[in-house]
């Protein structure tokens, strides 16, 4: 899949995820496996509690959850999977950027 249509597919909307099911057997076995900005958000508070984190009192914007998402998505590795870690890696990296 080329960067473009992975780009284009992490801003997919609820409503076009479920079009695109439309057209798939109903019967078919799928796996799909959902992150979204209030997970973003959720991994972000939860960083309080780290005490190596430097940036955990800081809130994140919907723009930097949007970035996180794209990140975690770029960057995944299939054999690991995207876990809370992953999303609070991004974020760091995130807020390091600002």
């Amino acid at each position: 899949m080329s960067n473009v249509a992975r780009t284009m597919e992490i801003k997919m909307k609820v409503s076009e995820l479920l079009e695109r099911l439309k057209n798939r057997n109903p019967e078919s076995e799928i796996i799909c496996i959902i992150w979204n900005v209030d997970d973003v958000m959720q991994a972000n508070a939860s960083m309080a509690d780290d005490e190596e984190n430097l940036t955990t009192d800081e809130e994140i914007t919907l723009e930097e959850c949007h970035e996180v998402l794209r990140l975690t998505e770029r960057y995944h590795d299939a054999e690991y999977g995207v876990t809370w870690d992953t999303l609070k890696y991004h974020i760091d990296n995130v807020k390091g950027n600002r």
